[in-house]
């Protein structure tokens, strides 16, 4: 569902204004994925969820519910699709966050070599601003981080002080809990 956000701040003597669609499209297929993309055209992509390693090519998994057999239907959205689907869809944002964990490893240097592998795709597109996770890191944790660092962007932070400052929140948390997979685009009505 979409939601529409304003926000006002009081911020060096002058009140800034600022309006933030954001679109979540929850465990989709490639195709529905694809049509909101296209219709949003966002200023960020953000990938929630898990992904994996297979040789050199990282994925991103997307946990699909098929109607039919009631079940989830695990889609592997390989490095080369997504630079191949990005290409495709005409639009590119300036901002990329790739949130996903490993969960089936605890191999440390597999964890760094799929995150590299998924944000040097975007990278390769022409993507201003890539982020992608380089250890596995809870689904409440994520969500802190993630939460300080848009907050931190809308106050207009840059995005090097608002990284920074969503790790800073996660020095003082010690929850741990999975996270479950979904797609956020974002599109500001300012620049980052």
């Amino acid at each position: 569902s979409e939601n529409r956000k304003t926000d006002q701040q009081q911020e060096e003597g002058g009140l800034i204004h600022r309006l933030i669609d954001i679109k979540v499209v929850t465990r989709p297929a490639i195709d529905k994925l694809q049509s909101d993309y296209e219709d949003f055209k966002p200023h960020i992509f953000h990938f929630i969820g898990h992904g994996e390693l297979s040789g050199n090519q990282g994925s991103l998994i997307i946990n699909v519910f098929d109607k039919v057999t009631e079940k989830y239907d695990v889609i592997k959205w390989k490095a080369d699709q997504i630079f191949n689907n990005f290409r495709a869809w005409g639009w590119l944002p300036r901002f990329v966050f790739i949130n996903a964990c490993r969960t089936e490893t605890k191999d440390t240097e597999e964890i760094r070599q799929q995150a590299w592998s998924i944000g040097e795709i975007f990278r390769d597109l022409g993507v201003p601003a890539v982020l992608s996770m380089q250890a596995d890191i809870a689904g409440e944790l994520a969500g802190i981080f993630a939460g300080t660092l848009y907050k931190s962007l809308a106050e207009l932070k840059p995005l090097d002080e608002a990284v920074g400052m969503g790790r800073s929140k996660l020095t003082t948390k010690k929850v741990w809990i999975i996270a479950s997979g979904l797609c956020l685009c974002w599109r500001l009505a300012f620049r980052l």
